[in-house]
């Protein structure tokens, strides 16, 4: 409660008091008395509240002060309680006080009240709303606004009013005592630590005293006490937790009272966060101090936050199919959001396909082969991409608003043959990964994936050889589509350097990519972002960025590429490694040649590959995992049986015999023979498609220049 301040106050205080007492009540339950004041209007009155307030209260102020403004048919004065230094309060003022404001006359009600109490009160020229926390507020807003503000209202109120109720609160301290636990999963990610604390932050704050939190951990044979106070953050192992689940919308969150616990749920982390941070932000209004001086922290029931689905994720579609709910949801990133079936039969994909078309979506392409079906659609400016994988059994339902679509055709003139070139990672220690290759496709344009580490030398290196590599009758040089496999910076950084120094010179159509949120980003990883897929858009001449997904297919003059992994296929299994989940993987075929690249893929995303594709990952060119350093596995790679490697790593890697000794590095080099072993410490090199290739072997030459050259 606020303590009054000086004298005056004080003397002004006695004197309200007597006056209050002789006040007509109108308790919930009670009789009214004879008035012994006329009523009063109050539809010049200005609206007053605190100058720090709760976004609830805030929220609810606006709301009564629009209508205020409707009735009334004027320009009410809506401001908060501040006051410069020296300046007093001027009780003539007509005022609508809400909430805790430094008022004297607001100071006055809250002195009568106690335990759950908010009250309405008419003091002089001033209508006063507050509840004894600030918590409870809203209550009495809502009274009021029920009262005299609703339909048929005159915008008069009782001229000696003093309306006293109590509402049921939870308790979260009481008197200076903790009376809540915390409680987190002990198995889920380490972030929610920072939530918990975040509520404990507030509450200590408000009241300097500390919560314990703890973990849903039991012992062999015990159960959770359902008599415990306690709050419960995320998928705990509660059944309040688990029978909540059901009713939270994938695009928002949950935060209620069942029995003596509060529930506090949403499907993914970016959603958690902001549960957590308007729970904080009532809990931080929510304090009142007693005659003592002891402090108590409680929240009413009635207005716990409930249900909140402003998360900004576009999910205009079907959130059951056949009778079947999602079983998770996972947020993409950009915007965008997954849900996930697991242990479905095929037909979910068909029967999803008919709910969206019953929707008014169009399909834009689709792919039906041996590992998975897939389909994208769209309507207005929202794509909503779903894929099946028929060895695992899942089904996957991702949406994204303002999406690009992916290229399904190109018109365009054969100019050139095709070429596929490693970018050469030169003898540098310094320099020891990297990961760079550029496509030349039939129409003289280009396809670049990844780039290479931020030296201005790799990006003119890059540059130099699209400059080499362009038809004569090609006059600029255009890149179709920069796949970017993830957010690495011996991966980006090219293409942050082509930014600031070939902007001018070259034509970037799209990015291809899909980047993770800041949450994965910052729980994997454990370091500053280095690179934002969408800071690319608009850069180049219009370049934008096309978040693509599983199954999804991109067709450009005499090569397609078809994408075969991404995080969003590792959920809802456990995200440790930022490379074990975070590349995008991807196959092209050219000529009927298939190439894969398995960008930086490690023991982790290897297994998980593996159970996706089984014999499907055939090819006859393939980029080994994480540039040879331990990437990848001897099961991949004999999958995949290459009669042709890529190893996109420099000398400090590819002459340390541990990693040339390695396993799958062993068996791949055996496999595809010392000739056919592309190392890109030995610079450049190309695979041309002049003719039809022979995979069986390559054939080619040293430059002049220095570069190696292989033809097959």
């Amino acid at each position: 409660m606020k303590k009054l301040k000086n004298i005056f106050i004080i003397v002004l205080a006695l004197s309200l008091t007597l006056g209050l007492f002789s006040c007509k009540k109108k308790n919930e339950g009670g009789d009214d008395t004879t008035p012994t004041v006329d009523p009063i209007s109050f539809l010049d009155y200005a609206v007053i509240r605190p100058d720090q307030i709760s976004d609830t209260l805030l929220n609810d102020v606006s709301d009564m002060y629009m209508t205020l403004i409707s009735l009334s048919g004027k320009d009410n004065v809506l401001a908060s309680d501040f006051l410069a230094n020296g300046q007093e309060p001027d009780s003539e003022a007509k005022e609508i006080l809400i909430g805790h404001t430094n008022r004297p006359e607001t100071e006055q009600v809250l002195s009568q009240l106690e335990g759950d109490e908010y009250a309405i009160a008419v003091i002089g020229n001033k209508i006063v709303i507050t509840g004894i926390a600030d918590s409870l507020t809203p209550m009495a807003l809502e009274y009021f606004v029920s009262t005299y503000l609703s339909d048929g209202a005159d915008g008069m109120i009782e001229g000696d009013l003093f309306y006293k109720a109590s509402t049921e609160t939870a308790v979260i301290v009481d008197r200076g005592e903790p009376v809540y636990t915390l409680v987190r999963s002990e198995t889920e990610y380490e972030g929610m630590v920072d939530l918990c604390y975040e509520v404990s932050d507030a509450i200590y704050f408000a009241s300097g005293v500390t919560l314990p939190i703890k973990t849903d951990r039991l012992t062999t044979g015990a159960s959770h006490d359902d008599n415990a106070f306690e709050i419960l953050f995320g998928d705990v192992t509660y059944s309040q937790t688990q029978d909540l689940k059901p009713n939270v919308d994938p695009d928002g969150y949950n935060i209620e009272f069942i029995g003596n616990k509060i529930v506090i749920y949403a499907w993914n982390a970016e959603s958690m966060e902001k549960a957590v941070a308007e729970f904080a932000n009532m809990l931080t209004y929510a304090c009142y101090t007693n005659a003592e001086g002891k402090t108590t922290v409680c929240i009413p029931k009635q207005r716990i936050l409930g249900k909140n689905n402003d998360v900004n994720y576009y999910m205009d579609i079907p959130y059951e199919v056949n009778g079947n709910r999602y079983d998770n949801v996972y947020d993409c990133s950009d915007g965008g959001m997954m849900l996930y079936w697991n242990e479905v039969d095929e037909e979910i994909l068909s029967s999803y396909a008919s709910a969206l078309e019953g929707m008014g979506y169009t399909r834009h392409q689709g792919l039906d082969n041996t590992s998975v079906g897939a389909a994208t659609y769209y309507k207005d400016k929202a794509s909503v991409h779903i894929y099946y994988l028929k060895r695992t059994k899942e089904f996957r339902v991702v949406t994204q608003n303002n999406a690009v679509l992916p290229v399904n055709a190109y018109d365009y003139e054969k100019v050139c043959s095709p070429a596929v070139t490693q970018i050469g990672i030169y003898n540098d220690e310094k320099v020891y990964t990297g990961m760079s290759y550029l496509i030349r496709l039939e129409d003289g344009t280009f396809v670049v994936i990844d780039g290479g580490i931020d030296l201005e030398y790799n990006a003119k290196i890059l540059y130099d050889t699209m400059v080499e590599q362009k038809p004569e009758q090609i006059d600029d040089i255009v890149i179709s589509a920069w796949i970017l496999t993830h957010g690495h910076t011996d991966h980006f950084g090219a293409l942050k350097n082509f930014i600031n120094n070939y902007d001018n010179k070259v034509t970037v159509k799209m990015l291809i990519g899909n980047d993770v949120s800041d949450t994965i980003y910052a729980l994997t990883e454990k370091s500053t972002r280095g690179f934002d897929f969408n800071s690319v858009r608009g850069k180049f001449g219009g370049c934008v960025y096309m978040k693509a997904h599983t199954g999804q297919q991109f067709f450009f003059p005499g090569a397609t590429f078809t994408i075969m992994y991404t995080h969003e296929d590792v959920y809802p299994r456990t995200m440790n490694l930022f490379n074990d989940f975070a590349s995008t993987m991807f196959d092209a075929v050219i000529d009927d040649t298939r190439f894969i690249w398995l960008a930086d893929m490690e023991n982790a995303s290897a297994k998980r590959f593996k159970e996706m594709y089984a014999s499907d990952m055939k090819c006859d060119v393939l980029q080994m995992g994480h540039h040879g350093m331990g990437g990848a596995s001897y099961d991949v790679y004999s999958l995949c049986n290459p009669s042709v490697a890529f190893w996109p790593a420099g000398a400090a890697v590819t002459d340390y015999s541990g990693w040339w000794n390695l396993a799958q590095n062993k068996f791949l080099r055996e496999k595809v023979g010392e000739d056919n072993l592309l190392l890109a410490k030995n610079g450049n090199q190309t695979i041309w498609f002049d003719k039809l290739p022979d995979i069986g072997g390559l054939q080619g030459a040293e430059s002049t220049d220095g570069s190696h050259t292989k033809d097959y």
